[in-house]
């Protein structure tokens, strides 16, 4: 049998996705948002009410429960944490995973009675009161000798459009954490993390074949003490013996004696063994090699494995337009010159022989060519936007769907997104959006959408060099800067691997190949 209080609950958040989605009111201040928006005849907490539940931190004891109702389009959730002090929940900016970005609520039980209040971060600060309503509503709240209990329910969707967040189904990234007294302040180093859960809806678990077979592609390389290190190597694949088959899973393997020096790396697939021959062993060099055009995957710090579609999957047999070698190619950052350190980070490649509709494929967007000239210094925000115009998408042979998009950035990157447009001006939507980017978080976002013919790509990059003293440039070093976007699409289109906009005159776009 449904609550009474379920019941409110429900009512209310149906009446505040009206109220919010309204501009809101001026006069609103923090005192008239401060309080819990009804009151509810509290019960006692009971876990097993509830259809889930996570352990967020044993150490710390922080507990979840929850329960979704997508016919009404809710969540209720129960935190339980080891502390008689105020508790913060948040979901995280989908691309950032950080702290800034997330859509928070903060409650907390003083003498009894529970209030909880939504709030929103801009930076690692104190978060700030939204100023559209409250959206989570108290459920129950109850304080034991050392533990604190909160229960509270919200809408999915989230009903101020400036500052929540939906929880949309599969995983979602979100942050925790909680302070030792009812006044919120600052939790400290141990008393907060970042992580991940799914909801409600199917988890993007790494995919199984019947038939899959794995190789690992791994550097063996003495790390120079030098501030920037670029080591390339080619591995080559078994196409000839496992051919024809399709990739269809490749996880970033980090050597955890040398995770603090890996920056980033790229892979790229090459076709032709003759001019690999140099290159079967680690070779200090941060170019693209003659042959190895096509980038495959992409890792930066916080990043994820790329999972194909069900669909799709990249070619490995013996032809010219399959992947047959993989050269790898690693970023390493050593500001303290570090000496004495050997790495194996690289990647596991899994393939199946139960062959898929479509070949798939990536393309980079952005600043390619890292020609986009200096960020000055001093600049809380320097904007840069790069076309992939109608005229190079026109060319393609058919249309492609897209389903992974990662932008990448160095260390004073501050947002990214990509918007469509298609052969009329028409703005048809966002590729990605990391409104809060964050370099140590980085990640394949899972999209799904169209690009047809004729249609343009901007790929958009906002930098913070208010930290530095000097100009940056465009390039590979750690200091230097990047705006890449990088589609994962299928089905896949030949020899058209880069788009966007030069600054180089000679070259004002590039449309299909770098070279």
């Amino acid at each position: 049998m449904v609550s009474p209080s379920t019941i409110v609950a429900t009512l209310y958040l149906t009446l505040l996705a009206f109220c919010c989605f309204a501009p809101p009111s001026t006069t609103t201040g923090v005192e008239a948002v401060a309080a819990v928006p009804i009151s509810c005849n509290y019960t006692s907490f009971r876990s097993g009410a509830y259809e889930h539940n996570t352990t967020l931190s044993a150490s710390k004891g922080y507990n979840i429960y929850w329960t979704v109702d997508q016919l009404v389009g809710v969540i209720y959730l129960a935190l339980e944490v080891k502390t008689k002090g105020w508790i913060g929940f948040g979901i995280a900016d989908p691309n950032g995973r950080s702290m800034p970005g997330a859509d928070v609520v903060i409650a907390k039980v003083v003498n009894g009675v529970g209030s909880a209040e939504d709030r929103h971060t801009t930076g690692f600060t104190m978060p700030i009161m939204d100023d559209c309503g409250q959206d989570w509503v108290i459920m129950n709240a109850e304080e034991t000798q050392d533990t604190t209990i909160i229960e509270l329910a919200r809408n999915l969707t989230a009903t101020d459009l400036i500052h929540d967040r939906s929880i949309p189904p599969g995983r979602v990234n979100i942050l925790w954490a909680f302070g030792t007294s009812d006044t919120l302040g600052y939790h400290g180093n141990q008393n907060r993390a970042y992580t991940s859960v799914v909801f409600y809806g199917d988890d993007a678990a790494l995919p199984i074949e019947d038939d899959q077979k794995s190789i690992e592609l791994l550097m063996n390389v003495s790390l120079p003490a030098q501030m920037t290190t670029y080591i390339t190597m080619a591995f080559e694949l078994p196409y000839k013996t496992e051919g024809p088959a399709h990739i269809f899973l490749i996880e970033p393997i980090i050597d955890p004696g040398s995770a603090h020096l890996v920056h980033h790396f790229f892979a790229y697939a090459c076709s032709n063994r003759t001019l690999l021959e140099p290159w079967f062993t680690p070779t200090q060099y941060a170019g693209i090699v003659p042959g190895c055009d096509l980038l495959v995957y992409g890792w930066g710090l916080g990043g994820n494995a790329l999972i194909l579609p069900k669909e799709a999957g990249i070619p490995l047999k013996d032809s010219p337009d399959a992947v047959r070698f993989l050269m790898l190619q690693i970023h390493y950052n050593n500001p303290t010159l570090i000496s004495g350190v050997t790495d194996h980070s690289g990647v596991r490649i899994s393939f199946t022989k139960h062959l898929r509709q479509f070949d798939a494929s990536m393309i980079i967007l952005g600043d390619s060519a890292l020609s986009a000239g200096p960020i000055p210094p001093g600049v809380s925000n320097y904007y840069k936007e790069f076309s992939c115009p109608s005229q190079c998408t026109a060319r393609w042979p058919h249309d492609i769907t897209v389903f992974g998009d990662w932008l990448h950035m160095h260390m004073i990157g501050n947002m990214g997104w990509g918007t469509r447009w298609d052969a009329n001006n028409t703005f048809l939507g966002y590729t990605t959006r990391a409104e809060y980017f964050a370099f140590d978080k980085q990640q394949i976002a899972d999209v799904n959408f169209k690009v047809k013919r004729g249609d343009r790509i901007n790929s958009h990059c906002v930098w913070d060099s208010r930290g530095r003293s000097e100009a940056t440039q465009m390039g590979e070093d750690s200091n230097e800067e990047m705006c890449f976007e990088v589609l994962f699409y299928y089905p896949a289109i030949p020899k058209f691997n880069f788009c966007g906009l030069s600054y180089m005159p000679q070259v004002p776009t590039i449309c299909g190949s770098i070279r």
